[in-house]
């Protein structure tokens, strides 16, 4: 195989290119045009912990060995992340801690470990595990 490739991020890019040509990734163009910010929550979380659900061995990987992988990548993975919460936490509004605080439950809601966690380990249905997130999220939006 490294014939053919001419460095180890060169490989990995085409390894996650055939890897995704194969997912239905997450669609947050789909979530950014749901103006209430409850249902764009959950309409967000429910498609990412799809796609987590149905990429987790290939995703475990991934995160597990996050540090270990290209830094562009890894930098990418980052910034979609991010990318992500952003478009989830903008319909919040409120005082700017309120805002730092609802951003950063987001960021943990969406995280692929909090999705293993309460999914997989802790075998919580993902519509359960869904609505307990925006739960979390709208409690702290509201205080």
């Amino acid at each position: 195989m490294y014939r053919h490739f001419p460095d180890d991020t060169a490989l990995f890019d085409a390894c996650s290119a055939h890897w995704l040509a194969g997912q239905i990734p997450p669609a947050p163009d789909t979530w950014a045009a749901i103006p209430d910010a409850a249902e764009r929550l959950r309409t967000g979380l429910a498609d990412l912990y799809r796609f987590y659900r149905d990429g987790q061995t290939m995703l475990t990987n991934i995160y597990r060995d996050k540090a270990a992988i290209p830094e562009a990548h890894r930098d990418g993975i980052d910034q979609r992340d991010a990318a992500f919460a952003d478009v989830l936490a903008t319909p919040f509004d409120g005082p700017a801690a309120r805002r730092a605080l609802v951003r950063a439950l987001i960021g943990h809601a969406i995280s692929f470990w909090t999705w293993r966690s309460l999914c997989v380990d802790q075998r919580v249905p993902e519509a359960d595990a869904v609505e307990a997130m925006v739960g979390l999220v709208l409690q702290a939006a509201q205080r």
